[in-house]
């Protein structure tokens, strides 16, 4: 019964290394490919949403207060 509990168990740790692995390398990946125009439109769209949600931010705060 041993064998049976253990081997399921380094079934899944195995699953789980090689599904994070496999995240992993598709990240890297997907990052190599671009050109410096797309990293900077990105950055200019994260600076972006950045600053709404701050914005957003402060306004639940002064809502917040008010009450």
């Amino acid at each position: 019964m041993l064998d049976i509990i253990s081997m399921i168990t380094l079934l899944l740790l195995f699953l789980g290394f090689s599904t994070s692995l496999l995240i992993i390398l598709i990240l890297i990946g997907s990052n190599m490919n671009k050109s410096d125009e797309e990293k900077n439109y990105e950055d200019e769209e994260q600076m972006k949403y950045l600053s709404e949600y701050k914005k957003k931010k402060e306004l639940k705060k002064n809502k917040f207060w008010r009450k």
